[in-house]
């Protein structure tokens, strides 16, 4: 499943690559193209043959979300949502998501009502007293 969405100025087009599935991208200085393949962003995921992924900011950090099979009956077909952090290069590009099992610890508790998403590609999170 494709991803589109921008970061400062720069178009970020994920996918995935191959199968079993893995995670690539590309990016452009316009949504139109050309394309320049940057590479892979993730392998393949535990214990599942697809990847379908999502990127949010909230307070300048960036998160990965994708799924994997990894509970004990999980499967292709019996996915867990995970989130890890995503790190960006100085020149833009995106550095290796390591996908834990662990994920990022205990989130804190949100009323979602404090939630916008104000973002035309992608989704940039952020709370609704600014944070």
């Amino acid at each position: 499943m494709p991803w589109i969405r921008q970061r400062q100025g720069t178009d970020y087009l994920s996918y995935a690559y191959g199968f079993p599935e893995r995670t690539a991208y590309a990016t452009s200085d316009r949504i139109t193209g050309p394309w320049k393949f940057q590479g892979l962003l993730t392998e393949l995921a535990a214990n599942c043959y697809t990847n379908h992924q999502a990127f949010i900011e909230l307070k300048r950090q960036w998160y990965f979300i994708r799924h994997n099979g990894g509970t004990p009956t999980g499967s292709s077909f019996r996915r867990s949502v995970c989130v890890d952090f995503l790190h960006y290069n100085p020149d833009g590009t995106m550095q290796r998501v390591i996908q834990t099992m662990k994920g990022m610890g205990p989130a804190k508790e949100v009323d979602p009502g404090q939630i916008r998403v104000n973002r035309r590609m992608g989704c940039r999170v952020s709370l609704a007293d600014g944070a």
